[in-house]
């Protein structure tokens, strides 16, 4: 895992959509965020076309809310420190936040919900 932070600050004021789990995407995956789609402006249609991308680098995502098993990358989700009843992701391991994509590096409360990509493979940066 190589941190990656969020471009996309979510501020419904302005029209922005918040991009942290597109980043904590990157971040596991080790690529920078412009390779990876921003599928929080898709709407409900967020799920499959994250699944489509993932597909095209023969990869999947766990989506189920059960705990990862310790020593995975996984991404949960949080309720944001920022309000608005506003769902935020982070980088999560060993039942712990690792990065929080967002500047503040606030965390957040939770987690309720975990993704995590199977097959999880070791890091080549990654010290074991």
């Amino acid at each position: 895992m190589v941190p990656v932070d969020q471009e996309f600050m979510h501020d419904p004021a302005t029209g922005s959509v918040g991009d942290c789990f597109r980043a904590c995407v990157a971040s596991v995956l080790e690529v920078p965020i412009d390779a990876v789609p921003h599928v929080a402006l898709l709407g409900s249609r967020w799920h499959r076309a994250m699944d489509g991308f993932l597909a095209g680098l023969s990869r999947e995502i766990e989506w189920s809310g059960g705990i990862p098993p310790d020593g995975v990358w996984a991404i949960a989700t949080v309720k944001s420190p920022r309000g608005n009843d506003v769902k935020h992701s982070v980088i999560w391991r060993d039942g712990a936040i690792v990065h929080d994509p967002h500047p503040s590096r606030a965390g957040g409360e939770g987690p309720d919900g975990y993704f995590y990509l199977v097959p999880d493979l070791p890091s080549p940066h990654t010290p074991f």
